[in-house]
């Protein structure tokens, strides 16, 4: 078998495969793929057989060893199911029904069958799929999966029922090569075959791979590598995957989306957290640091952006449809761990969030470039903007914020009350004046007059007895007595005279 598939791959199919598919198939029957006149010579008899059905029934005698014939179709001339196929006495092979056939004069036991050896992959129509929806084609996928030899079968356009399920063949996965077909429904596109991939059209030409039914030992449905070996010296970016996407016209309102990551999670089952895009950067012994993200936007038309036309590098949106009770839903998280936790090595991270100028040339420019505000709170808040009552602070000092000399903090929202620290000490300033100051001695400097009163008491009801529940600072009266809180749960009292 072998023997046979390797000569006639470097003779015979070279030398025949062109003339057999260029046949004009308008014909109500075809000759072996070769012209009229060569009929006698190649297979030793006058044959004749248009498509894979007339095959079996077609006469042996006098049929010579390596005979091919070439067919039009399955059941019609153009349906997909046809071949090259070449004439092996001595074969014993299993028939199949597309890429062994054994003719109807030839016992089962005997040999003598026909063999595909078309280059092209398998076509389901070859194994009697009919793909109209309503017939169930498990039983023709089930045996092209059997017989592919390289994994790869073509499947027409067509509607694909698959009530029985597909088995058999290879435990690797098989890419199925379908041309926009879809499910009975007529809208649903197919998108698995078992646990292999699948690849088809989606509308305008475009291509998508699937894979259902998958478990944990499953691989990707994509993988790309690329090795980098060279020792070049230079600057530039060499890119695994690259995409592009150039817009020349596009109507107003339209979203055009370089990449679209999607997740839909049905599973209502307890587990790991699932993940729309992982992203990893592992610098190995001797390399060197790298970024495990980068997200680049350039502006280059000179413009300023709008309410209509934001100008966006990363938008993070949180969707949900109730409360977090449990403080996790989170909009952006950033965790720092160490990698070697069994050797006793720590890990810490310079910084969770910077923002930075720089230029082209990567050069930091303070004065050239810049942010209006390096962080901005624009949605409802429930607890508080900033909240850093849970960190663990490893440093005495446990600073929260730290803004420098000379930067100020607004109390407002447009400037008019500031407080600064400067050499001069800590300031409140009121439209640009200081109010107030505190010198690193402790001495306070004030613009106006300390005042005392003018605060709304804060009483309480008059306690029962000396030893009733109070706060340090409460006070109470009635018609008789002034009862004032001098520590916790302690009342003292003083009658009211009159004088």
């Amino acid at each position: 078998m072998k023997f046979i598939t390797a000569i006639l791959a470097s003779a015979l199919v070279l030398g025949f495969e062109t003339r057999a598919r260029a046949l004009d198939q308008r014909q109500e029957t075809l000759d072996i793929g070769l012209p009229r006149s060569e009929t006698d010579t190649t297979l030793g008899t006058p044959f004749r057989a248009a498509v894979l059905a007339d095959l079996p029934a077609a006469s042996t005698r006098g049929l010579r060893p390596g005979a091919i014939i070439g067919l039009g179709g399955r059941t019609a001339v153009g349906d997909g199911g046809g071949g090259l196929y070449v004439w092996a006495p001595s074969s014993r092979a299993a028939e199949d029904g597309c890429t062994t056939i054994r003719p109807a004069d030839i016992a089962p036991t005997a040999a003598g069958r026909w063999l595909r050896v078309d280059a092209a992959p398998l076509n389901v129509r070859c194994f009697g799929a009919k793909l109209d929806g309503r017939s169930d084609d498990s039983a023709a996928f089930s045996a092209a999966r059997s017989a592919a030899p390289d994994g790869v079968i073509d499947v027409p356009a067509g509607l694909i029922n698959l009530t029985m399920g597909v088995s058999g063949g290879p435990s690797t996965s098989v890419l199925w090569r379908m041309n926009g077909n879809k499910y009975p429904d007529k809208k649903t596109p197919v998108y698995g075959v078992g646990t292999d991939i699948v690849e088809t059209l989606l509308p305008f030409n475009g291509k998508y791979l699937s894979r259902s039914q998958t478990d944990r030992e499953t691989g990707a449905v994509l993988t790309v590598r690329q090795d980098i070996t060279h020792s070049t010296v230079g600057t530039g970016v060499i890119p695994t995957l690259n995409t592009e996407t150039y817009i020349t016209s596009n109507p107003k309102g339209q979203f055009v989306w370089n990449n679209l990551h999607k997740m839909y999670d049905k599973s209502r089952l307890p587990g790991g957290n699932n993940v729309t895009t992982y992203s990893q950067y592992n610098r190995e012994e001797g390399g060197t640091p790298g970024w495990g993200l980068v997200v680049e936007h350039r502006d280059k038309s000179g413009k300023p952006s709008s309410a209509t036309a934001a100008s966006v590098a990363a938008e993070f949106d949180l969707f949900g449809e109730n409360h977090d009770d449990s403080d996790r839903r989170i909009g952006i998280d950033m965790v720092v761990g160490r990698h070697y936790p069994a050797k006793g090595r720590f890990m810490e991270a310079a910084t969770a969030f910077r923002t930075s100028s720089v230029l082209q040339n990567g050069m930091h420019e303070l004065e050239q470039s810049w942010f209006k505000r390096g962080f901005s709170v624009e949605s409802g808040i429930s607890v508080a903007a900033f909240d850093a009552s849970r960190a663990k602070y490893l440093d005495k000092n446990k600073i929260a914020l730290r803004i420098g000399a000379e930067n100020t903090i607004d109390l407002s929202n447009d400037g008019a009350r500031l407080l600064v620290w400067n050499v001069d000490g800590l300031q409140y300033l009121v439209d640009g004046l200081p109010v107030f100051k505190i010198d690193d001695k402790g001495n306070v400097h004030m613009r106006g007059t300390i005042k005392s009163g003018g605060l709304p008491d804060q009483r309480v009801p008059a306690p029962s007895a000396s030893k009733s529940p109070c706060r340090t600072g409460e006070h109470a009266w009635d018609s008789k007595f002034e009862y004032r809180c001098v520590d916790t749960n302690t009342w003292k009292r003083t009658e009211l005279i009159d004088w």
